[in-house]
């Protein structure tokens, strides 16, 4: 359990006791597979059940979509790829980053991105530019993923939406237990 690092002061028990409980509130609300308690001198101040116990949240292991990218992003992106492969010494290619995206795992498609682009058996790094950042390469290459990839479908994106909002509302008590959320309530 956490203790603040001074107990005589009493601003624990006065502003920041209602601001850590609003803090971890708000955790809840977008989490919905988490259940919550907490106490603090034998008192509880949190007690929130999981409103959706079996959602699958987005991890970062889930590969992301081209379509969620500018060519800004997606430079800083490869950016910090290809810092981290310098610091891990490791010499990833374009195909390896290309792989990582949401469609874009299968050789077939691959090979179609990377002929378009120009960059077949080519180092991440010397794509990336040792210089100068290679910035129409990257226009290419954002374009040719999106190409070849889809959209998240917005069936996905809608219902995780709906799922926190509505995880929010009853909450809140501003509606009734909607069918995605299980009885489990605090």
């Amino acid at each position: 359990m956490w203790e603040p690092k001074s107990q005589s002061s009493g601003r624990w028990e006065g502003g920041l006791t209602v601001r850590f409980t609003r803090l971890a509130e708000s955790y809840v609300w977008f989490n919905l597979h988490v259940t919550l308690r907490g106490t603090w001198r034998g008192k509880e101040f949190i007690n929130v059940a999981a409103t959706n116990p079996a959602w699958d949240k987005w991890r970062p292991s889930n590969p992301t979509s081209p379509h969620w990218y500018d060519e800004t992003r997606l430079q800083r992106y490869l950016a910090a790829h290809v810092a981290r492969d310098r610091d891990m010494r490791r010499d990833r290619t374009v195909r390896e980053f290309i792989a990582e995206f949401r469609g874009l795992s299968g050789t077939a498609v691959q090979r179609k991105v990377l002929r378009e682009v120009g960059c077949s058996h080519q180092s991440l790094a010397d794509f990336f530019g040792k210089h100068k950042v290679n910035l129409s390469g990257i226009a290419k290459l954002l374009a040719s993923m999106r190409k070849h990839s889809k959209l998240v479908p917005r069936s996905i994106l809608a219902s995780l939406v709906l799922n926190i909002l509505s995880s929010v509302f009853w909450r809140q008590g501003a509606m009734q237990r909607p069918s995605n959320i299980s009885s489990a309530r605090e």
